[in-house]
Order: structure tokens, then sequence, then C-alpha cells
């Protein structure tokens, strides 16, 4: 590990993790659909002319010529007291002299009306009644996306966009003109939106993601760390062995604060992380001790019961039986596992922002210190003494002939690496500005010195 540049956001966000949606808004990308996306007169038109989310010409150019109070909208059953999402794609642009405007209402109980300033990514509410609120976000260098939320108050929803609403955000004006470019319009059950899924004459549901790693030989119950880089606007499941509820959870959240599931109850923390925003997390557990790291910030969490249940599979953003649970609607990376509770002060430097470890690579990395490997990865314990996996599930003690035992003398061998009295090739007892393959190597026999593999 060293202290390098992180992954860019923009490159590499990882592995996107989701549970299963249904987008209930028909003709998603195509607003000329006049039975379904019904223009309330002439004076209103819609184009597929516009380059869309994915690069294709595919958006809608919303166009307001004339009349007064002109809009696009579509009628859909919904189900009462019920949450929903309704969200639209709008294309940034440099217009300060017609602001559109998007909204949702259930025939008039609840009403969500948002005006929005497409030069800016700035939102007014027009009107509100009701259980209801928005969100505006940059969803790409030309697009922003919007998010109406809303809890049903009859069985009717109606959604939909005015291309010009007002001369001055948040005031309505029936005299304004002007074009709006919208697409992928979503209407989906839920607090939030998740990713697009595409729609034309019915809705579609979207399958749940299921990824997992098996758990023998990467991962113990009773002792270990787990670290990955999440981006989420919710606060789910990062990493879980839950299955036909059985199982811990090594590494969660509750509301933004991070959290294990030992099997017995959640023991949250109260290390916090951002929303919408990658976060690097960490939790570490030994018997009863817990502890969680954020963004460098790291705090113990409540005793755990001395054995964080290990079962079949680690679930990777979704309980590990693929049930809906509560996934992670986000994106996950560099997700690592050590076989010890790495020291509070290492937990605040792998979580700390600027920390990236030197061999992270790809959309998604899973790496456990236990995973059975050919060669020799060496640790370094509390107790001062070199540990390694052999290439089986067993962890044998250094004796300097299979792995690799603590230096007596600080001996510096060839590469930088120290080597002990019988010449094997230690791991401790260097400076802490000494260096192999890139890894710091740490002189107080106490942090782990992860993925270095010995020759």
């Amino acid at each position: 590990m060293n202290l390098g540049i992180a992954i860019p956001d923009a490159m590499l966000k990882g592995y996107l993790a989701e549970g299963s949606r249904i987008n209930i808004a028909l003709y998603g990308r195509n607003f000329t659909q006049a039975l379904t996306w019904v223009p309330t007169s002439g004076n209103v038109t819609a184009a597929i002319n516009a380059v869309g989310i994915d690069g294709a010409i595919a958006a809608n150019t919303l166009t307001k010529v004339g009349g007064s109070d002109e809009s696009f909208n579509q009628t859909i059953a919904i189900s009462n007291a019920t949450t929903y999402t309704a969200s639209f794609f709008i294309k940034k642009d440099a217009i300060t002299s017609r602001f559109p405007e998007f909204y949702i209402t259930d025939s008039g109980v609840v009403n969500n009306y948002v005006q929005v300033n497409t030069s800016t990514g700035a939102i007014s509410a027009r009107i509100e009644n009701g259980t209801v609120s928005s969100a505006i976000a940059s969803a790409n260098s030309t697009y922003w996306r919007l998010q109406l939320i809303m809890l049903s108050g009859t069985t009717t929803a109606v959604i939909g966009c005015r291309p010009a609403a007002g001369t001055t955000l948040g005031v309505f004006n029936a005299a304004a003109t002007g074009s709006v470019v919208v697409d992928a319009a979503m209407l989906e059950l839920g607090s939030f939106a998740s990713t697009y899924i595409p729609t034309v004459a019915s809705a579609v549901t979207r399958a749940g993601d299921v990824l997992t790693y098996p758990t023998a030989s990467n991962i113990l119950g009773t002792t270990g760390t787990a670290y990955a880089e999440i981006n989420t606007s919710t606060a789910n499941t990062v990493l879980s062995m839950r299955a036909s509820g059985a199982g811990g959870i090594p590494l969660t959240a509750s509301g933004a604060n991070v959290a294990i599931f030992d099997g017995t109850g959640y023991k949250v923390s109260t290390t916090v992380f951002p929303l919408a925003a990658t976060s690097k997390v960490a939790t570490s557990w030994s018997g009863t001790v817990g502890a969680a790291s954020a963004l460098g910030v790291i705090t113990a969490t409540p005793a755990l019961d001395g054995d964080i249940n290990v079962t079949t599979n680690i679930g990777v953003g979704v309980w590990a039986d693929g049930t809906a649970g509560t996934p992670l609607f986000g994106t996950i990376r560099n997700v690592r596992i050590w076989p010890n509770a790495l020291l509070d002060s290492a937990l605040q430097v792998i979580t700390s922002p600027g920390f990236s470890f030197n061999d992270a690579s790809g959309i998604f990395f899973f790496r456990s210190m236990l995973m059975a490997d050919p060669t020799h990865v060496a640790f370094i314990l509390d107790t001062g003494q070199a540990r390694s996996f052999n290439g089986a599930t067993a962890m044998d003690l250094a004796d300097g002939s299979v792995i690799y035992s603590v230096d007596p003398v600080g001996q510096i061998g060839p590469g930088g690496l120290g080597r002990n009295t019988n010449g094997a090739v230690c791991v401790s007892n260097l400076p802490p500005e000494v260096y192999h393959q890139g890894v710091p190597l740490r002189n107080d026999g106490r942090l782990c010195i992860s993925g270095i593999v010995v020759p």
C-alpha cells in the first residue's frame, strides 16, 4: 500500500449493486407518444432529436410556443399510502430566461411541482402539498437528474413536464416560452431513484444484482478487518454473510453510520460517511471488540457477541443468499478482508482521503488476505511474529523455513527487505521509510503489512 492517488471516481466507480425495481412510467424516452405523454394542446411539441444520457440521439426536445399552462403528462395507477419517486434527466444548458417545471401529483391530494435552472442546477419547489421532497444532482457532464418523491394519498399518479413555466425561478408565468431537453423518465416504488430502466409500451422490472464470494479461506468469524470503497445515496448492505435468517454482516451501514451485524444484532458506531460520494469505509472485529472507520474517522462499536457468524458466502452489496435484504443501491470497489483486526491507527490510515493501495486494478477488485495462494503472504501481527496463509487454509507461525520470521537484529537484505539470522526474509524491524515494491514496511511489529507476496 502507499500514499498515492486514489482511483478517480469518474473513471472507476466500481461494481453497481442494486435491488430489484420496476419502472412504471411508459415510453420513458419517447414523449412523442401522445396517448401516453399527453400534451395539453398544440402549443407544446416533442421531438426525439437530442443526444441522450447514453450518447445516442434518443432524448426529447420539449417546446412550448404559446398558450398558457402547457405541459406533457402521464397518468399512472399506483398504490395508496406508498412512497414513489419520479425522476427525469434534464440537459444542462446556459438558458436563464425560461425555467421548466416538473411534477408528480396524485390528482390533487399530494402535489410536488419543482422548477429547474438548467444552467446551474438550482431548483425551487413552487407547490408542495403532503409528504413530498425533491433533489437534483449532476448525472454527467451534460445532464442533471431530478428526483421528485411523494407519499401517495390516492391510487393515481400524474407525472409531467412544463417546458417553460416561468421567467423567474420558482414563479409561474403563463407567458413563458422555450424548450428543454428531457430523457429517461421514471416512476418507481421507493424513496430514491435507481439507475434508469428503459420502458416502451409496458412497465419493466429489473432484477436485483447478486454477487457472492465463498467464505472458506476468505474470512474468519472471531477476528478480522473488512474494507471497501462505496458510493450510495442510501445506507445499506456493503458485505454480508446473511442467509436464510442466519449469519453476520461484517460491513454495513445504519443510516449514515458504519456498523457490524454480529448475527445477534446491529452494532452501530458513531462513525458517519457522506451519502452520494465515494467513501472509504472499514470495520474490524476481535472477540467482543469492534471498530468502524470512514474518511479517517474511527469510533468503537458496541460490544460484539464474540463471533460474526460466518456462513457459506459473502454477498457484495446484497445479502449472501441473494434475497432482497437491504441492497446497497450504489457502487462498491476495492474490497479487502484481513485475517486480523487492524489497529485503530491502521484503520484510520486506510480510510483517509488521499490514501490508496498500490495493487488496486479494474472496476471491481476483491482481495482476501486469507485466499489460497501458491506463494506466501506475510503479516506482522500484534505479537510481533510473522504469520501467513500458506496456499491452503491453515495459518502457520513463522519458523524460518516454510514462511518468514521476524528479523531480530534489523538487518537489511536485498530489495529493502529485512533478513533474519538464518537468511529468511522478514518484513518487520525496518524504518517506516523503507519500501519494498512500493509498500511501506513498518518497524513497530504491529501494523498488518498486507499484500506482500514474499518470493
